[in-house]
């Protein structure tokens, strides 16, 4: 159901990724986008083509939904391999100026770093609030005790401190960010459009000793920790639904370290899985876990889709307690934090978690409705009133 009161309103959002891909970063564009027109704007993404299917099929068999009238998908051809980035923003730069003579633009949304100069020169051609979405952190790159070559990302931090000023708004995904960057750049406006996601029409079902991990299995994802407290745990039924695995090298990798632990039996690795397959797979998982390790990113920046992606299906979340999720979940409400990192932290958390103590049914009652405030088009909703707010002080 659309906000017909922003439909006059014409938005462009833009971002460098391949659609469509495997990456993160197209299923939130499109997600974004969606919301967006969901919400009544007039929605134009601006991404790298990477299919021969048409975009509304690229919609329908990536999530099963269908392509809304008012988003359009400018899906645009790098010819140049070593300037692809450059040839993409040339590409959109043109096709926006055209585009702004017979369909106004209200707003220009990019979360693409290196597209901020052409952001700041867009506001200056078409007249228009220009907003970035925060995505990462490079303008003090002392701060970034997680990155060991720092000299790679100088020329990101220079387009960072450069632009930002210029730019009419940030957007971020959850309060740890603004925190951060009002500290860099107290003199830039900032606005909160929290991460959205999918709810499932589900029907609550009786749930098994299971519980989950959705995503890469990098050590620094922590996954190692997840696995280490299953093995520490007394009740031996417990077992792990690991969706992920990007090649046999990743999974083999997880499964001779579970074997180590004598808990391999316990273990089911699925291997990459698409999007719209999610939902199946965690029909029977009685608790999502997210274990992030304590990084500069995942205190600060990281967008907790994987908290997400539990919640749009109805599954209380066990995940560290970092600034940057401290939005999305109240420990005990829909479902526990854990202070420390370390897995024996993890195994007492687990141990509470599957006792006589926890009323599990009032933790999914508590994440569905979490779920329904946290929808895309909430967020699209959200990013509305922003432009609304923002063309009142222009």
């Amino acid at each position: 159901m659309t906000n017909s009161l922003n439909l006059e309103k014409c938005v462009a959002y833009i971002h460098t990724t391949n659609w469509p891909s495997d990456s993160p970063s197209f299923q939130f564009v499109s997600f974004n986008a969606y919301g967006m027109a969901q919400a009544g704007l007039r929605t134009h993404l601006f991404v790298k083509d990477n299919s021969n299917e048409k975009s509304a099929e690229i919609f329908f068999n990536r999530f099963k939904l269908e392509l809304p009238e008012n988003l359009r998908v400018h899906r645009l051809k790098s010819r140049h391999i070593l300037y692809a980035h450059r040839h993409f923003f040339k590409q959109v730069m043109g096709t926006l100026l055209k585009l702004h003579q017979n369909e106004p633009l209200k707003a220009v949304i990019t979360r693409s770093i290196e597209f901020l100069p052409n952001l700041v020169l867009l506001k200056e051609k078409l007249g228009v609030p220009v907003f970035y979405e925060i995505h990462d952190c490079f303008a003090d790159l002392s701060r970034r005790t997680d990155i060991i070559n720092k000299r790679k990302y100088v020329f990101k931090e220079r387009l960072e401190r450069e632009y930002i000023p210029s730019v009419d708004a940030l957007i971020f995904l959850q309060s740890s960010q603004q925190m951060l960057y009002s500290e860099l750049f107290p003199g830039v406006r900032g606005y909160i459009a929290h991460t959205g996601l999918m709810q499932k029409d589900s029907v609550p079902v009786e749930k098994e000793n299971i519980i989950s991990y959705i995503g890469s299995l990098d050590k620094h994802k922590g996954v190692f920790t997840l696995i280490r407290a299953l093995a520490s745990l007394d009740d031996r039924d417990i077992k792990l639904l690991i969706i992920g695995g990007r090649n046999r090298k990743e999974i083999d990798t997880i499964m001779a370290f579970s074997r180590e632990l004598n808990i391999d039996h316990r273990i089911e690795i699925t291997g990459w899985v698409p999007y719209k397959e999610i939902s199946g797979l965690l029909s029977k998982v009685k608790y999502g876990c997210v274990p992030l390790e304590n990084t500069f990113f995942n205190r600060f920046l990281t967008s907790p889709l994987k908290i997400l992606d539990y919640y749009a299906n109805g599954v209380p979340v066990i995940t560290n307690s970092l600034e940057s999720v401290n939005d999305y979940i109240s420990n005990g409400v829909e479902g526990f934090t854990v202070k420390d990192p370390d897995y024996k932290n993890w195994t007492e958390i687990l141990k509470f978690a599957f006792s006589d103590k926890v009323d599990y049914w009032k933790l999914v009652e508590a994440v569905r409705a979490r779920a329904e405030s946290l929808t895309w088009e909430k967020r699209g909703i959200i990013i509305a009133k922003i432009l609304e707010k923002m063309a009142g002080t222009s």
